[in-house]
């Protein structure tokens, strides 16, 4: 094996590229791997707190609706309104009726401990017994300070002393309903803190820890006693930032926050570093023993590939330089299936058609000549033929029926010389019909703002001129011409024969245009009278289509005087 042959270079160039490939895609994965699984388990985690949120407001937004339903029944409203004396007989009767009442809302929500209801009096009515949940309940004195809100975690000890019973109260207050202004009583609801917590029982302790802290930055409930990280200040911080979800980093945690709860309570997430630290390097082993794998294998197919290639390239030169000293007759066989056998095939292709080149190129050439021609000749103004059917319409409504079936039929011929006649050429006798066509449409949009002077001989009406060579010269005399005037105005359309040449103008006495404009216009530097770009096309397409069909045997001028018009003139040869 030769160290300069193209097998050789394509061999070790492409085991280099694998070998550079490897190590900076490891280099790459060492460097944005962290990141990328940072993110990943940030928005997995944030999935998971979501979810957390999800259940305890299901449970605080539970609550929540049976309080409405309670703050608007119309008997615990009488209730409050009546005025007994507190501790009489009738009071303890009242209460009694509203505790039985009370009872029957709290069947609606398992996860309720107790509801009370707390008169302005003092009077308290409550499904509950217990004399120290009652005794917090009676310190309820504050009807002004802004309730309909979880503010409160109490612990109770229970019947047999072994634990005591966490309740979170629900408050709300219950106004009269002919004054809202006017408040008649408290509504406290007191949840099972159980109900709450039980949210956080299926999670995964292993790396992360978790916490439920109030808008006040009280720890609500924690499962880790040792969340030292969490301080005062971090929850004040978080709850006035205020956002749905954010994260945060520390030297050894990620951080997650959910803000999500109902009455500003927020979750919050600590993440150990070692295990996005485990997923990272797991992941690296693997991918550095699979890629050596890999590297190995595909250096031996790469090898034996080259092998392939470069005979079939060598085959392919050798017939090259058979052709380079003349010998047109050479062609080549390669069965490789890839695209070198494609290549050997284009190869005989060009070797067969060498001799037909010049007869190939005429004919093409003749095609695109004709080509262009229909293109130029096809090309209309859709801004016309737009306004032309606004105007159908604007006619119809006016009920204005023959000048419709005017514009209609004028419009129906001028499409059909469009798209049916392919020739290039028309007798002038055909085209002055269509300027006339054209002219009717026009001035049944806009008037009598102009006319139409023909001034022509009936023995020139068998010549031929190129196909729709007028309209777009007759088009610009109206709208860049007369119409800017705003005073009614002429154009002339004058055929004369001078040899064996047909010349041809087209005047209009509109608003001309300065000397320096028509030198621009002539070079092509500045769109003919404006700057719409068909009228631009129009003219391209005139001087186009004369360089075309005459080459060197056409002339064509245009000019103008400002305030007086602007006359185009072309001569070409008669046919």
């Amino acid at each position: 094996m030769r160290l300069n042959s193209i097998r050789t270079k394509i061999t070790f160039s492409a085991l280099a590229v694998i070998l550079f490939s490897f190590l900076i895609s490891h280099l790459v994965i060492c460097l944005k791997s962290y990141g990328d699984l940072k993110h990943q388990l940030l928005k997995d985690e944030d999935i998971v707190l979501s979810k957390v949120a999800e259940n305890i407001n299901y449970t605080l937004l539970d609550v929540k609706a049976i309080a409405d339903s309670i703050t608007i029944d119309s008997e615990i409203e009488s209730y409050l309104r009546k005025t007994t004396q507190k501790g009489s007989f009738e009071s303890y009767r009242d209460s009694e009726i509203i505790r039985q009442k009370l009872k029957l809302y709290k069947s609606l929500g398992n996860k309720i401990y107790s509801i009370s209801i707390i008169k302005q009096n003092g009077d308290i009515s409550s499904t509950s017994n217990d004399g120290n949940y009652l005794a917090v309940l009676s310190g309820e004195t504050n009807f002004d300070e802004d309730l309909d809100s979880f503010y409160q975690m109490i612990a109770l000890p229970s019947l047999n002393n072994s634990k005591s019973i966490k309740i979170v109260n629900y408050s709300k207050k219950i106004y009269d309903s002919n004054s809202y202004k006017s408040i008649l009583g408290k509504l406290v609801i007191g949840i099972n803190y159980d109900s709450i917590v039980n949210a956080f029982s299926a999670l995964d302790l292993e790396y992360t820890r978790y916490c439920l802290a109030s808008k006040s930055g009280e720890i609500i409930y924690s499962t880790d006693s040792t969340l030292n990280e969490i301080s005062d200040n971090f929850l004040n911080s978080i709850i006035a930032q205020g956002s749905s979800a954010t994260s945060f980093e520390t030297k050894d945690s990620f951080i997650v926050v959910n803000n999500d709860l109902e009455n500003g309570w927020i979750l919050v997430e600590l993440i150990s570093k070692n295990k996005i630290y485990n997923r990272i390097w797991s992941g690296l082993l693997f991918t550095i023993v699979f890629g050596i794998i890999i590297m190995v294998i595909a250096s031996i197919i790469i090898a034996a590939i080259m092998l392939t290639v470069t005979t079939s390239i060598k085959k392919l030169r050798d017939a090259m330089k058979q052709v380079a000293s003349g010998d047109l007759n050479t062609s080549i066989e390669i069965k490789s299936n890839d695209e070198i056998e494609e290549l050997s095939q284009v190869f005989n292709t060009m070797i067969q058609n060498i001799n037909n080149l010049i007869e190939a190129v005429a004919i093409e050439e003749k095609k695109r000549k004709n080509y262009e021609m229909i293109t130029l000749l096809t090309q209309i103004n859709p801004h016309f033929i737009y306004n032309t059917l606004s105007s159908v319409i604007y006619l119809a409504r006016q009920g204005r029926t023959k000048d419709i079936i005017d514009l209609i039929v004028s419009l129906i011929r001028m499409m059909q010389r469009t798209i049916s006649y392919s020739e290039e050429f028309a007798i002038l006798k055909e085209e002055l019909e269509y300027i006339n066509d054209y002219i009717t449409i026009q001035k049944i949009r806009y008037g009598d703002v102009f006319n139409l002077v023909v001034k022509t001989d009936k023995d020139f009406d068998e010549y031929k001129i190129p196909r729709m060579i007028l309209q777009p010269l007759v088009e610009n005399s109206i709208f860049h011409g007369i119409l800017p005037k705003e005073e009614p105005g002429v154009i002339t359309i004058e055929v004369k024969k001078n040899d064996n040449k047909l010349l041809l103008s087209i005047s209009d006495d509109g608003i001309g245009m300065e000397e320096c404009s028509l030198k621009n216009i002539m070079d092509g530097s500045t769109p003919f009278r404006g700057s719409d770009k068909y009228i631009n096309i129009g003219l391209k397409n005139i001087m186009n289509r004369l360089k075309l069909l005459y080459g060197d045997s056409y002339s064509f001028e245009i000019k103008s005087e400002v305030g007086k018009g602007t006359t185009a003139e072309f001569a070409v040869p008669i046919e």
